[in-house]
């Protein structure tokens, strides 16, 4: 299936998890991912099943951070930092709210 990550043809409420290496802003510009990010966990709230779990990889710490900070659908589990490829990035764990 080839789909755009923000608008998926699947079924609302239709994933139990979901786990994504977000872009990291190294080949694009910043700005990209502070509009990208919060329409990716937009549609990813809207794929998983209440009480669904994402996983997810990233280094914009502080954007994802917001992003989940600002919807109350998503129930925060945990970061954690993790070194790819000598970056510094961040695992996070969320939950959508029942």
């Amino acid at each position: 299936m080839h789909a755009d990550a923000t608008r998926h043809p699947m079924k609302s409420g239709s994933v139990d998890a979901i786990v994504t290496d977000l872009p990291f802003g190294k080949k694009h510009a910043r700005a990209d991912n502070d509009e990208l990010y919060p329409k990716l966990f937009a549609e990813f709230r809207r794929l998983l099943k209440p009480g669904g779990a994402l996983v997810a990889l990233t280094t914009l710490r502080q954007v994802v951070t917001e992003v989940v900070a600002l919807d109350d659908e998503w129930e925060p589990r945990e970061r954690r930092q993790v070194f790819v490829g000598g970056l510094k990035a961040y695992m996070y764990t969320v939950r959508k709210r029942p």
